[in-house]
């Protein structure tokens, strides 16, 4: 390949190849096939190591496929996020439907055995929710 122009250009790499780009414009992060980790904070990448990513004081540190990934606790505060893709026993995602005192839909989730069409049956929260229909057209109203 061709040598980059020095005045204008710097040379960027990732593990398949090499380019040239302007020099205003950062290469992008090559973390040699691990993950790259955001700071939405301060807008910073980096790499991940074997463990995972190092989280600041304003993330939360969630273990995921044995490895540490950051979330926002202003995104996430009532804690990380349920991974259920760990756990091959229960390896399905699915929600529980409830509301809150204004009335607003509030989902959290559980993890359950795979069923044979890979659906998730509808679960109301009993505390605020209540269960109407049936199957496939159950559905989920406030419960006062």
């Amino acid at each position: 390949s061709c040598p980059c122009h020095a005045t204008w250009e710097h040379s960027c790499f990732d593990e398949q190849d090499s380019w040239c780009q302007p020099k205003g414009i950062s290469c992008p992060l090559n973390c040699s096939g691990f993950d790259i980790c955001y700071d939405r904070a301060s807008r910073n990448e980096s790499c991940a190591t074997a463990l995972g990513c190092s989280c600041t004081s304003e993330q939360l540190t969630c273990v995921e496929y044995a490895r540490n990934q950051c979330y926002e606790k202003s995104d996430y505060p009532d804690g990380c996020p349920l991974v259920c893709d760990d756990n091959p026993a229960r390896p399905m995602k699915c929600e529980i439907k409830g509301f809150d005192l204004s009335g607003r839909e509030k989902l959290t989730f559980e993890c359950v055995a795979a069923s044979a069409d890979f659906a998730c049956a509808v679960k109301c929260d009993g505390a605020s929710a209540k269960k109407c229909g049936t199957g496939a057209e159950a559905y989920c109203i406030p419960a006062t």
